[in-house]
């Protein structure tokens, strides 16, 4: 079963690499947007009292950058999982003799990671040589680093996790369009790729805490750049692994429930 998750997961990541001119364009977007954001920023920190220094913002938003293709709630397996539900095309995705939830969960996570790879790598190796305040600092510290890829990995996975949620409720509204809309809506937002958490008030920061969104991406992040350390980081990566265990439980739970009584129309 391993072998075949594997395999899986190595055919979508090659597949992911034969787009490269999407890569390019995408990275150089991403390149141009992401000063375009600290330019807005710098000038609202330039404004009032956070708990964000320039550096720290600006390589936050390069981190945002570098992991947008990983880290996101959109449907990317429009033609492997939403369609398929649409028009009934899953039932041949049933006869395999693998576990449904894990084969798709392995396709999200494996084309995310793929055009992440695509795209992260150069633009990470661009920004780092940026001026302080417009690059992509160095980590604070070897502990941090290492806690931001642990971070990173789970956040991963977390994401996969609510992503697989919106396609087992597309089960039941057959409108992936519809639930994935307000998915990215609703998350953009809890997770800080709008704006910062750092940068919002406090209690509206305790309020997001109750969601599992920042714990994707706002996490890693801010162990990177200094602003979450030590024990503080150690317990908010265990919080990020008990959503993804309790979502992942979750998904699985619901999705066999409704294997059970589903009914596949057309032909």
């Amino acid at each position: 079963m391993m072998s075949t998750f594997s395999s899986i997961f190595k055919m979508n990541v090659k597949q992911q690499f034969q787009y490269r001119t999407a890569a390019i364009s995408g990275m150089v977007t991403q390149f141009f947007f992401g000063f375009m954001q600290i330019a807005l920023f710098t000038a609202f920190l330039s404004q009032g009292e956070s708990e964000f220094t320039v550096p720290q913002m600006a390589s936050y938003i390069w981190l945002q950058q570098c992991f947008f293709t990983l880290f996101k709630y959109w449907d990317t397996c429009k033609p492997e999982i939403s369609e398929k539900i649409v028009n009934g095309d899953m039932a041949y995705q049933l006869i395999r003799p693998m576990n449904l939830y894990d084969f798709w969960f392995q396709t999200v996570l494996s084309k995310s990671f793929g055009s992440f790879l695509m795209r992260a790598i150069p633009l990470s190796l661009v920004v780092v040589w940026l001026p302080a305040g417009l690059g992509l600092m160095a980590p604070v510290s070897l502990l941090n680093f290492l806690l931001f890829l642990v971070s990173a990995v789970i956040g991963a996975f977390l994401v996969t996790a609510i992503v697989m949620i919106a396609y087992i409720i597309s089960l039941y509204t057959l409108s992936p369009a519809g639930v994935f809309s307000f998915l990215v809506a609703v998350a953009g937002l809890l997770a800080g790729q709008i704006v910062p958490l750092p940068m919002l008030p406090e209690s509206v920061q305790t309020i997001f805490s109750f969601f599992p969104f920042r714990y994707v991406s706002d996490l890693p992040y801010r162990i990177f750049i200094g602003n979450i350390n030590g024990t503080d980081a150690l317990v908010q990566i265990g919080i990020q692994l008990a959503w993804l265990v309790g979502l992942v439980l979750i998904g699985k739970l619901v999705m066999n429930k409704k294997l059970k009584k589903l009914v596949v129309q057309g032909g």
